[in-house]
């Protein structure tokens, strides 16, 4: 028999809530390994002082802070400040009259779902965090689980839930940070994309917008799907072309929203690169670090140049493997623009690897074993290796990356995500 009939008829026997109860299960277990690493290394976190270190805290935070109070490291206490207080009505300056960092650096989404929680959770605001960032990131998986389990089967869909579900930074899907709901508008958007719903996308793309700065990316995307459509589509009215290229281009547009927002607000038009400038630093002689991305690597002939390069590459490879179909157009197209993106304009830190989770696929590079059955052995065996791989890498990263540490696994990040 046909191999893509068996699929079909697979996929016909199985029940519909099977792609609802199936990545929830398996992201709740995920997410419970996760609670007993953080519950693991909560003792090893030191006292925070506010103003005292870069680990911003709007309070003291003690030592060993539990739970909920490690929940909220890094990022999650500037997410912690805007739900609180919202954003500055001016930029503070430092001795120099640099630009300090601020809250405008990050985006208001995450922190505008979680102060509407918070009035459901007596004010908790790393409980009402961890409630946004676990179930936005819970639908996303639904989504993703729906969409491969679609074009390429229960088990290709299984692997890619189960991989992305504890790659080495997936403690941020339960943890005050914005992957969550990002993850979950990439995947809406691209839902909507392959179901041809355009007017929705431009909503969610815009909503996008206001959580990660990635709506470029969407937009190529949208734009390669308007080609092919035009190409291959008779069904594709002249009508219709105008309204995806509208959409499109205002989904490019909605990049410069926040910005724009983050200027009219404060009373300069570049004070959001202003704010960037802060993160990036500056040198002795009052001379701005700059940006240096891992791309541009390559051209100043460093070797985080050479490692982008082959992340970039293996990207690639792996969604033009003709196996690589049972992701369905709209994740292989993602997989290399985002990634792309993210090693061409990010700097050179290791949250680079929490940033790469939003590529959605990349964790498990066999895609030729779409046609496994859950029943098989062999399936069973790649699953649990998956997790077991997975686990180790997220133990090294959240003791090297996440723990306010001086007590590092590698002793080479000092701790920062």
């Amino acid at each position: 028999m046909n191999e893509r009939l068996e699929r079909l008829i697979v996929r016909a026997r199985t029940p519909e809530w099977v792609n609802w109860w199936l990545p929830l299960a398996v992201f709740a277990v995920s997410r419970l390994i996760d609670a007993v690493l953080v519950l693991a290394f909560s003792h090893a976190q030191g006292a925070i002082i506010h103003g005292e270190k870069i680990e911003y805290v709007e309070n003291n935070m003690p030592a060993d802070p539990g739970y909920l109070g490690m929940l909220t490291n890094w990022d999650g206490q500037w997410y912690q400040s805007i739900s609180h207080h919202g954003y500055p009505g001016y930029l503070q300056l430092d001795q120099f009259g640099h630009v300090q960092m601020n809250s405008w650096a990050f985006f208001p989404l995450f922190p505008g779902l979680t102060r509407l929680v918070m009035f459901l959770a007596a004010g908790n605001f790393a409980l009402a965090a961890t409630i946004v960032s676990t179930t936005c990131a819970a639908l996303a998986m639904v989504m993703l689980f729906k969409m491969v389990r679609e074009s390429g089967g229960l088990f290709l869909a299984t692997i890619t839930v189960v991989s992305l579900s504890v790659s080495p930074a997936a403690l941020v899907f339960q943890a005050a940070y914005s992957e969550g709901p990002a993850l979950l508008m990439i995947m809406t958007c691209l839902w909507l994309l392959r179901r041809q719903r355009y007017g929705w996308l431009l909503v969610a793309g815009i909503a996008l917008s206001l959580a990660r700065p990635v709506v470029g990316a969407l937009a190529i995307v949208i734009a390669i799907h308007w080609f092919h459509r035009r190409r291959t589509d008779p069904t594709f009215t002249r009508r219709q072309q105008i309204w995806v290229g509208f959409v499109c281009g205002l989904i490019g547009l909605s990049f410069f929203l926040w910005i724009g927002i983050c200027g009219l607000v404060l009373g300069h038009s570049n004070a959001y690169q202003l704010t960037q400038d802060a993160w990036a630093g500056w040198k002795w002689d009052q001379i701005s670090m700059g940006w240096d991305s891992w791309l541009y690597g390559l051209v100043s002939f460093k070797l985080t140049g050479l490692i982008a390069l082959i992340v970039l590459g293996y990207f690639v490879w792996l969604v033009r493997r003709p196996a690589a179909a049972g992701f369905g157009a709209e994740l292989r197209l993602w997989t290399p623009i985002y990634a792309f993106y993210v090693l061409a304009a990010t700097r050179v830190t290791p949250s680079v690897v929490r940033y790469l989770m939003l590529v959605a696929i990349p964790w498990w590079p066999v895609p030729a074993c779409a046609d496994w059955s859950l029943r098989e052995r062999r399936a069973q065996i790649a699953i649990v290796l998956t997790v077991v791989v997975g686990v180790f890498l997220q133990y090294a990263w959240v003791q090297s990356c996440f723990v306010v540490s001086t007590d590092k696994f590698w002793g080479i990040f000092h701790g920062y995500p």
